[in-house]
């Protein structure tokens, strides 16, 4: 999900059209708002600022042991999202009921930290040698970022 910044408050809003799911949006709605308790605690969000300047934010599904965490992408090879983090890249991630930074890389085939850390919570899932997987370390004093919509996230 793509957003642009509120000329009022600077503050990053979903940007219209296309670009922006609607099951998304209500994902994000859920898990930042009131009814975080009915989704599952392996749901987050990420944030990341692209490289045309935009502020992209998405739920994801991840596995958490610690400050590591790891995304399975499903259908890599349709989605754009991950690509982003070939190399490695800053990122925020709505976890515990905050924004907290860190850094991400994306990690192909099953023999890495990120798979091994995915098949010990899903052995029923078998991870192939092109799986794709965004490994996420985050930061050990983490900073809370700047709230999405201007207020503070996990108030309530």
């Amino acid at each position: 999900m793509c957003a642009t910044r509120n000329r009022r408050s600077n503050t990053p809003t979903p940007r219209g059209g296309g670009d922006l799911r609607r099951r998304d949006r209500i994902v994000l709605r859920m898990l930042t708002g009131r009814l975080t308790r009915v989704l599952p605690s392996t749901l987050i969000a990420i944030r990341y600022t692209a490289h045309s300047g935009a502020i992209v934010v998405l739920p994801v599904q991840a596995v958490r042991r610690d400050r590591h965490l790891a995304v399975l992408v499903g259908d890599a090879d349709i989605k754009r999202w991950w690509r982003h983090f070939v190399g490695q890249a800053a990122l925020e991630v709505y976890v515990d009921h905050h924004w907290t930074t860190g850094r991400a890389a994306v990690k192909v085939g099953p023999s890495t930290a990120a798979a091994h850390l995915y098949a010990a919570v899903h052995p029923d899932c078998p991870l192939g040698y092109s799986s794709v997987l965004v490994s996420i370390i985050l930061d050990e004093s983490p900073e809370v970022a700047t709230p999405i919509s201007g207020r503070r996230l996990g108030a309530r």
